[in-house]
């Protein structure tokens, strides 16, 4: 009797955990929401504005100017490591336009659409993004390859935009 008590709530816990098994995406980002937010970004049909972003905790706050469509002005507003122009070009990669962002993000999505076979088991690329609620541009971009093996799943390094100020201009 013990031993068919035993093994019934064994198999239930197995069958429990079997039935309660969500598949794990290997790609975790919400593409109808870039979707969405990319569509009624163009709507707007701003072309010109300001906006201060940066890629990382290390890296500096640039300010980025934007006129009909195309960068006019960059430059490094807010630098903890050093001061001046000396090395503006070394965040060249920052000098994107909203589109550009979007692009940016489009990229992260295709890369990790065709790079899936690649994963070790456990891992999983991840984007996320947050976006403007009045304007709809992305103002947090976090992307990279994170592991499901230590629970909760973790998003590891990976590639940063922040955009902390946003200004249209007539």
């Amino acid at each position: 009797m013990k031993k068919t008590i035993l093994a019934a709530t064994i198999c239930a816990i197995l069958l429990g955990c079997v039935a309660h098994a969500e598949p794990r995406p290997l790609i975790d980002f919400d593409n109808a929401a870039f979707n969405r937010a990319r569509t009624a970004w163009e709507a707007q049909g701003i072309t010109c504005y300001v906006f201060e972003a940066s890629g990382a905790q290390w890296e500096p706050w640039l300010r980025i100017t934007v006129a009909e469509g195309e960068v006019a002005g960059f430059e490094i507003i807010e630098d903890l490591w050093t001061t001046g122009e000396e090395r503006i070009e070394d965040f060249a990669h920052m000098r994107k336009t909203i589109p550009d962002v979007f692009g940016m993000i489009q990229d992260m999505y295709d890369t990790a659409r065709a790079g899936v076979g690649s994963l070790s088991d456990g891992q999983f690329y991840f984007i996320d993004v947050t976006y403007n609620a009045e304007r709809h541009f992305p103002e947090a971009v976090h992307g990279g390859i994170g592991s499901y093996t230590t629970p909760p799943p973790i998003g590891g390094g990976g590639r940063r935009f922040l955009i902390r100020e946003f200004l249209p201009q007539e």
